[in-house]
């Protein structure tokens, strides 16, 4: 049985049109008990449109990396 990693989760519920404050919020959880890394979030959005890319950036940089 395949599962979706945090990575695909965040940007998929990004793309979905969730609050940006929960994919922020998710982000940094997902970052601080080392789910996911900044640089697989930015894999996971590459190519899922401009808006989508650009909220991760966004949540990326409340986290300070």
């Amino acid at each position: 049985m395949r599962l979706t990693g945090p990575a695909r989760t965040i940007v998929d519920v990004a793309e979905a049109g969730v609050a940006p404050e929960q994919v922020i919020r998710a982000t940094a959880q997902a970052i601080d008990r080392g789910l996911t890394t900044p640089s697989r979030l930015r894999e996971a959005a590459h190519g899922r449109g401009r808006r989508v890319e650009k909220l991760v950036e966004v949540a990326l940089a409340g986290t300070g990396r």
